[in-house]
């Protein structure tokens, strides 16, 4: 059944809220004491490594790996993968390892663009083995040369 109310954006404070704002702020998007922390660029940022944040995270990998046979994942802005739920930098990121040790998930192809706003983590992301980095400034030189 169609609802009456389009979807909204997150920050959109209408009662009628179609977000995971919605349902639990706190354990979906990374917030300090100002609010919702915006550390993409592009929007609030998802808590990754907050309990629900990480469940619907993992089983959304899942999903697609086993009902579409998805071999590979690039994740923009991994950086912000690599916060608390208050935005600051954890050096071990419990999704990050989550999803290096998940069965239904391991032979998959994880790129990681390891940065945000405010963090730079070319070969520094905690990689556990699985992950490969996508590298802005190799990309950038080569751009430059071809130019």
């Amino acid at each position: 059944m169609c609802s009456p109310h389009p979807p909204l954006a997150a920050d959109d404070a209408d009662p009628y809220m179609l977000s995971w704002r919605g349902i639990d702020s706190k354990e979906y998007y990374q917030q300090d004491k100002a609010g919702l922390v915006n550390l993409s660029g592009c929007g609030n940022t998802v808590a990754g490594n907050a309990p629900l944040g990480m469940a619907l995270i993992l089983e959304s990998l899942r999903w697609w790996v086993e009902e579409f046979h998805v071999d590979g994942f690039r994740f923009d802005l991994a950086s912000c993968l690599c916060r608390d739920s208050k935005g600051k930098a954890i050096a071990d990121p419990p999704l990050i390892r989550a999803i290096a040790k998940d069965p239904a998930l391991a032979g998959i192809k994880m790129i990681a663009e390891p940065w945000d706003i405010g963090m730079y983590q070319v070969g520094t992301f905690p990689a556990h083995g699985v992950w490969a980095e996508w590298n802005g400034k190799f990309r950038d030189d080569v751009r430059k040369f071809i130019r």
